[in-house]
């Protein structure tokens, strides 16, 4: 068993300001400690300290930095106090930590590559980057491998449930600006019905998160609905690509309506 930053203002962490008052009845400190949230926390601090030690089954390491003070280097906090214990004296040994060796990483021969760590180190079959998107360019950003196995090994991936959300919000918005373009347009109730089966559909495996997204979805598109204006809906979903160099950027514009004034807008 092993505890880490075993010292004051560490573990487990700093004292803040409690964002929820917990009642006086569920509190089990003495009537000095009731209006004093600083010693209520070094309390629970204490309580979980113990918990972490009563855990340990063959031995038990605790690690903590050492103090600042001239006369006094044992780490400050917890340990500070069992290591001062009298009675603990024949059951603790202390020992000082080695320094840290940066030659022995630098000088330490690379492991050799598993097959698939080989088949991720070779070069692209093909052109990765001749057409991109903005899906694409924010997978880059986040991690270029998952860029290159999501591109050429074409991996399969569950999108997300908010990913999963908002894909519904946005058909259901695409299929309420053809009404507009097409003169029929849908009322609140159908737009809603409209969503909520298309949510349905999206296979959210949490039907609490699933609830959760519909009472969001409802209450938006309420708002967007009472108030939005009538525009003259030219076009949607519109497929736009743009040459730059050897690469293709490629996107697509939700809708393009007329202004009051006669100029476009998108």
């Amino acid at each position: 068993m092993f505890v880490l930053r075993a010292v004051s203002g560490s573990f487990p962490s700093t004292y803040r300001e409690a964002l929820i008052e917990v009642p006086e009845e569920l509190r089990n400190s003495g009537p000095a400690a009731e209006n004093d949230q600083k010693e209520i926390h070094k309390q629970e601090e204490r309580r979980l300290f113990y918990v972490a030690m009563t855990r340990a089954r063959d031995t038990l390491t605790i690690y903590g930095q050492f103090g600042r003070g001239k006369s006094e280097r044992t780490p400050p906090g917890f340990l500070r106090e069992l290591m001062k214990h009298r009675e603990l004296k024949n059951w603790l040994t202390e020992k000082k930590c080695r320094e840290f060796q940066t030659d022995i990483f630098g000088e330490a021969a690379p492991e050799p590559l598993s097959r698939i760590g080989e088949w991720v180190a070779e070069s692209p079959a093909s052109d990765l980057a001749s057409t991109l998107s903005a899906s694409a360019l924010q997978s880059y950003k986040i991690c270029p491998l998952r860029f290159k196995l999501e591109r050429e090994w074409r991996i399969p991936s569950d999108p997300s449930a908010a990913l999963q959300y908002g894909a519904s919000i946005h058909r259901v918005l695409h299929t309420y600006f053809e009404s507009v373009r097409m003169g029929r347009r849908l009322s609140e109730a159908e737009v809603l019905e409209q969503f909520r089966n298309d949510l349905a559909g999206t296979g959210i495996a949490d039907g609490y998160q699933h609830d959760l997204y519909e009472q969001q979805g409802v209450a938006q598109l309420k708002e967007f609905l009472a108030a939005a204006i009538a525009p003259e809906i030219l076009h949607t979903e519109e497929r736009f690509s743009i040459k730059i160099g050897v690469t293709s950027l490629v996107g697509r514009i939700d809708r393009k309506w007329r202004r009051r004034n006669g100029g476009k807008a998108a």
